[in-house]
C-alpha cells in the first residue's frame, strides 16, 4: 500500500468572469484522477472613463454588461469662456477633474452702460448710453427754477428772464415787456430822451353822401288761376233685366178689387219736374203719367179686367184659357236718351180716372 504518486495537473476547464476553471491531476503510479478548482478570472475592464451629464465609469472589456468605479462627476471651479454683454448672457464652463467631462453655467447680461453728463432738448434731459446701443436713461421734462431777470427791460426793449432746470442745469429765456417811456415836463425820466411835438392831426375829408337806392319795381300781379272744369255726371247703372216671366197657370175668374185707401209709393224720376200746380191730386197724376211714358206696359188680353191695387212688384198675368198673351219685356231706357212712351190701352187710363175720382 502506498499513497498516489500525483502529476502537476492539467487545467481541463479554464476559469472564466463568473464562473471557476478546473484543473485534473493523475496519479503517474496507479493512473487515478483528481479535480481542483481553478478560480474565476472576473471581468476586465476599460482604462478609458464613459461619462454621462451627472456621473462618469469604466465599461467592461470581457463582454458583460457591468462597469467599474461609478461616481458623480467632481467639478472644478469653472472659467469664463464667453463675456456677458448689454442685452446677451456670458457663459461659464465647468471641467470634471476625474474624467474631463463639461458643463456650462449662463452669466447675467450686463445690461447698458450710460453716462453721468446729462444729455438736454428743449423739453426734456436724459443719460445718454455709453455701451454703443441708441438706448436712454432718465429721461423726464425739465424742471424748472422760479427765474432770475437777467436783461432789465429798458424804454424801447424787452427785458429777459432766465430759467433754470434744477436736475441737468439746461436754460431757457422769456421777455419782460418793455416799460415805455415815461415824460415829465417832455423828458423821459427813465432814460432822459426828449419828447417829441405831436403834429396836430389833419382834418379828415368828410365822406360823400351815398346816393339813394333806387325803388324796386312792384311786382306784377299774378293772374288767377283759371276755374277747374266741373267733373261730368257718371252715367247711371244700367237696369237690370228682369227674370223670364214663368208659364201662368190656368187662370181663373178674376173678382173685381176695388183699391184700398192706401196712396200708391211715390217713385222719384231720375228728372225731377216742378209741379205747375199745387194740387197734390194733380202732382201725383203728372208723376205717375211720367212713369207711363217712360215704361211701356204689357199689352191686355181682348177681355178687360178690373185693375187690382199696385204693388212694388209686377203681378202675374193670368192668361184666359183661349188664348196665351205674349210677355213682353220692358225695354231698357238710359235717362240722358228718352224712349218714345207707349201709349196705354184704355182700361189702364179708365183705372187711372176712376182712381182720380176717389182721390177728389
Amino acid at each position: 500500500m502506498a499513497e498516489h504518486d500525483w502529476d502537476e495537473g492539467v487545467t481541463t476547464t479554464d476559469p472564466q468572469c463568473e464562473s471557476d476553471g478546473v484543473t485534473t491531476y493523475t496519479c503517474t503510479t496507479c493512473g487515478a484522477t483528481k479535480t481542483a478548482p481553478i478560480g474565476q478570472t472576473g471581468h476586465s475592464f476599460s482604462t478609458q472613463w464613459s461619462k454621462n451629464e451627472t456621473h462618469h465609469w469604466h465599461d467592461a472589456t470581457c463582454g458583460h454588461n457591468v462597469t467599474e468605479g461609478m461616481a458623480e462627476h467632481d467639478w472644478d471651479e469653472g472659467v469664463t469662456t464667453t463675456d456677458p454683454e448689454c442685452e446677451s448672457d456670458g457663459v461659464t464652463t465647468y471641467t470634471c477633474t476625474t474624467c474631463g467631462a463639461t458643463k456650462t453655467a449662463p452669466i447675467d447680461q450686463t445690461g447698458h452702460s450710460f453716462s453721468t453728463e446729462w444729455s438736454k432738448n428743449e423739453t426734456h434731459h436724459w443719460h445718454d448710453a455709453t455701451c454703443g446701443h441708441n438706448v436712454t436713461e432718465g429721461m423726464a421734462e425739465h424742471d424748472w427754477d422760479e427765474g432770475v431777470t437777467t436783461t432789465d427791460p429798458e424804454c424801447e426793449s424787452d427785458g429777459v428772464t432766465t430759467y433754470t432746470c434744477t436736475t441737468c442745469g439746461a436754460t431757457k429765456t422769456a421777455p419782460i415787456d418793455q416799460t415805455g417811456h415815461s415824460f415829465v415836463n417832455g423828458k423821459c425820466e427813465h432814460c432822459g430822451e426828449l419828447e417829441e411835438p405831436t403834429e396836430p392831426e389833419e382834418p379828415t375829408e368828410p365822406e360823400e353822401p351815398t346816393e339813394p337806392e333806387e325803388p324796386t319795381e312792384p311786382e306784377e300781379p299774378t293772374e288767377p288761376e283759371e276755374p277747374t272744369e266741373p267733373e261730368e255726371p257718371t252715367e247711371p247703372e244700367e237696369p237690370t233685366e228682369p227674370e223670364e216671366p214663368t208659364e201662368p197657370e190656368e187662370p181663373t175668374e178674376p173678382e173685381e178689387t176695388v183699391p184700398e185707401e192706401t196712396e200708391p209709393e211715390e217713385t222719384v224720376p231720375s228728372t225731377p219736374v216742378e209741379p205747375s200746380q199745387p194740387n197734390l191730386g194733380s202732382v201725383i197724376k203728372d208723376i205717375i203719367k211720367k212713369i207711363f211714358d217712360h215704361i211701356k206696359l204689357p199689352t191686355k188680353p181682348s177681355t178687360p179686367t178690373e185693375p187690382t191695387e199696385p204693388e212694388e212688384t209686377i203681378p202675374e198675368q193670368t192668361e184666359p184659357e183661349a188664348t196665351e198673351p205674349e210677355q213682353t219685356e220692358p225695354e231698357e231706357t238710359v235717362p240722358s236718351t228718352p224712349v218714345k212712351p207707349v201709349k196705354p190701352t184704355k182700361p189702364i187710363w179708365g183705372w187711372l180716372d176712376r182712381f182720380f175720382n176717389w182721390w177728389r
